[in-house]
């Protein structure tokens, strides 16, 4: 979509903006997506335990790339 916007000159009449926030449904109400380390912390909806798991799986994330092939065969 990016591509057909750019490549149909779209740029001239409009502005693209980086995503500041991520919002997802939850029980029919609109719930911001905690997307930084700042928003895991200060977010009320994960437990202590849930955020130390989660940053472990960022961590893990992040460095995937410096260790990929010990993770060769898992995918």
């Amino acid at each position: 979509m990016v591509n057909l916007l750019v490549s149909s000159n779209i740029s001239r009449y409009a502005e693209f903006k980086a995503i500041t926030r991520i919002l997802t449904l939850i029980d029919d109400n609109l719930v911001e997506v905690p997307v930084s380390r700042g928003d895991i912390f200060n977010c009320k909806d994960v437990s202590v335990i849930e955020k130390r798991i989660l940053m472990k799986f960022m961590m893990f994330c992040s460095e995937y790339d410096k260790h990929h092939d010990e993770y060769k065969g898992f995918y």
